[in-house]
């Protein structure tokens, strides 16, 4: 059994999620974007790479897409973003827009987005984008999609605390994890996302 306790103190219990094994799809990753060779993680380049521009690929976003796609079931994944001052992790629909960087849909993103200026550190979710102000840095973001339900929700992993759950929504398509280190900000931003390595349930 998986359990998470919301900010209310009321026990939020997820049976037995499948733990799913994400991994990066390198067709749809932006060009300054640099994947790990397990395909497990992302950083921004700082160099644009010589890539077919197909139409699969984030042109203008940095952002990249997990190879997993989803229609069913109940699934978990955390992704370790570390000391990043900028960094935005989620779920999209496969059909997402590729192509320039103008904001997506509601509906077609569902995102949680850390963003760290000076001592300042909040978190925002989209789509629509509002944002809320925390105390300390998450390092470590749980992500759970019960698709049947309609259900969203991301985790701070270090206290086993509820982050942000989406209003229920009912899903119609294919769903995929999406990952953005974003801009390497005068070399402030540099880190990677990883997605971590989970047993077969959590």
């Amino acid at each position: 059994m998986y359990r998470r306790v919301f900010k209310n103190g009321r026990e939020d219990s997820l049976s037995s999620p499948l733990a799913a094994d994400i991994t990066l799809d390198p067709a749809t990753a932006n060009a300054y974007l640099v994947l790990s060779e397990d395909l497990k993680s992302v950083r921004h380049g700082g160099v644009r790479q010589h890539l077919p521009d197909n139409p699969e690929r984030f042109d203008q976003s940095a952002t990249v897409l997990g190879a997993q796609i989803f229609t069913c079931g109940r699934h978990y994944w955390e992704v370790e973003v570390g000391n990043k001052t900028e960094w935005e992790v989620g779920i999209c629909k496969d059909s997402v827009s590729r192509k320039g960087n103008l904001p997506k849909p509601p509906g077609d993103l569902f995102s949680l987005i850390g963003l760290k200026i000076g001592d300042d550190y909040s978190l925002w979710v989209s789509s629509p984008l509002k944002g809320q102000h925390v105390r300390e840095p998450v390092h470590k973001v749980g992500v759970f999609l019960d698709y049947e339900s309609g259900h969203i929700a991301f985790y701070n992993v270090t206290d086993e605390s509820l982050i942000y759950s989406f209003p229920p929504a009912s899903f119609q398509e294919a769903l995929r994890p999406i990952f953005s280190p974003c801009l390497p900000n005068e070399g402030t931003n540099t880190g990677p996302l990883t997605i971590c390595s989970l047993n077969s349930y959590v």
